[in-house]
């Protein structure tokens, strides 16, 4: 039986928030076009780092984007 807090069973809604917040962040420190998969590899990367700076979160999306 689901939570009320997950959709289908697997996927956590307050997750979704999270990757909307995280764009929200990646726009305002001047990322281009933030996606929720780029949100996501910075949920991921946090989840092992205890702070993120800003020019940590843009390093990471421009590796994960081939530019550098």
């Amino acid at each position: 039986m689901a939570r009320r807090d997950t959709f289908w069973g697997a996927y956590d809604i307050s997750l979704e928030k999270e990757l909307k917040e995280y764009q929200k962040k990646m726009k305002e420190i001047g990322i281009k076009n933030p996606t929720k998969m780029d949100a996501s590899v910075l949920v991921a990367k946090k989840a092992k780092m205890v702070k993120l700076y800003p020019f940590e979160i843009k390093d990471i999306i421009m590796k994960r984007r081939g530019l550098r």
